[in-house]
């Protein structure tokens, strides 16, 4: 795929094969990436742990508030749908105290792009129980803040775009689980030199 392709066809998956494990060496080169990413003032206050030890993936998925921010992801609360990979992204509180976000941003987005060139999908998660899974990864806390955590892993469903009707932006699933996540038109969103002058 092209790069086009690749953003194009990305899309958060929350319903993974977890018998299929994901190359210790294509996450790596994640982190390798991540390392990379566009810093605020290049003061590079993020770190990463991978995760993918089976029985820590097990006790991290349990920590997970699948159904705070839409009711539709309750039913991936089965743990027979957990993916066997993880990135946690930390904060290092003693670099940068503020403005941190942009770094975070900038290098989940670099993660979940190489990610689909992979054929690996993604979901990033912030609803996550951050206090307890900080020690289950022995995280420092006078030092650093778990954000979120980005799961990786190979498909049990499709996702696709469909055209946004009205105001209504919440994503929501078939009989098999699929999803369907609204978008706005893009000819609702691209001007042209001026607003109002539209690209199409």
């Amino acid at each position: 795929m092209n790069i086009f392709d690749i953003i194009k066809t990305r899309r958060t998956i929350r319903k993974f094969d977890n018998e299929k494990k994901i190359n210790k060496s294509n996450l790596l080169k994640m982190v390798q990436l991540w390392v990379l990413y566009p810093s605020r003032m290049n003061k590079q206050p993020l770190e990463f742990i991978i995760i993918d030890d089976k029985e820590l993936c097990k006790k991290i998925f349990s920590k997970i508030l699948w159904w705070i921010k839409n009711k539709t992801n309750k039913v991936f609360a089965d743990p027979v749908y957990a993916p066997n990979a993880y990135i946690a992204i930390l904060h290092n509180k003693t670099i940068l105290e503020k403005w941190f976000e942009y770094d975070i941003w900038w290098s989940a987005e670099n993660i979940m792009i190489f990610a689909n060139s992979l054929w690996i999908w993604s979901v990033w998660l912030h609803s996550i129980l951050k206090i307890e899974i900080s020690n289950l990864l022995n995280i420092p806390k006078d030092t650093y803040n778990l954000d979120s955590l980005i799961w990786l892993g190979y498909p049990h469903q499709t996702s696709e775009t469909v055209k946004l009707d009205g105001d209504k932006t919440s994503y929501y699933i078939d009989d098999e689980h699929n999803l369907y996540v609204p978008k706005r038109d893009f000819n609702s969103i691209a001007h042209n030199n001026i607003y109002w002058k539209w690209i199409i």
